[in-house]
């Protein structure tokens, strides 16, 4: 799946409500907006609420550190469920409207064809896939001229 901001700003408003509803009245920038449940370095679960503000400072923060523009291409294949899915990649992508590809799951075969096919300039992975993936036969042959910004 392809994800680009233009989708959301060009008027698929009906395809947007039947994802997420209409958009409430009174939704201030400081209430929350999302609970990412964590273990940290602790090991116990606990719940970090994130309010409109702090995902935007966040996505803001990200972009002004790693350039993200609305031309560039991100491929991700982490969960959205996951912060380093939704807050390192997909919130910045969407912050500076670049278009995100979104994957199922993670493949090292599907994440080099992605990168060769959509010309990927960007994306966001743990380090045990960044393993898989060096180790890859494909890893050697794929077109990585495209990329840019790895994490």
């Amino acid at each position: 799946m392809i994800i680009a901001l233009s989708f959301f700003v060009r008027g698929a408003s009906g395809a947007l409500k039947m994802y997420v509803g209409e958009a409430r009245e009174g939704v201030r920038i400081g209430d929350l907006a999302t609970i990412m449940y964590t273990s940290g370095t602790t090991g116990q679960p606990k719940g970090v609420m994130l309010s409109h503000r702090g995902i935007l400072a966040g996505a803001r923060a990200k972009t002004e550190r790693i350039p993200v523009s609305a031309g560039d291409r991100a491929l991700c294949v982490l969960p959205l469920f996951h912060s380093g899915g939704l807050n390192d990649l997909a919130f910045p992508s969407m912050y500076r409207a670049a278009t995100i590809v979104l994957r199922r799951s993670f493949s090292a075969s599907e994440f080099w064809e992605c990168v060769e096919r959509y010309r990927i300039h960007a994306f966001y992975i743990v380090p045990t896939m960044w393993n898989i993936l060096l180790r890859a036969s494909e890893s050697k042959t794929v077109d990585t001229s495209s990329l840019r910004l790895l994490e």
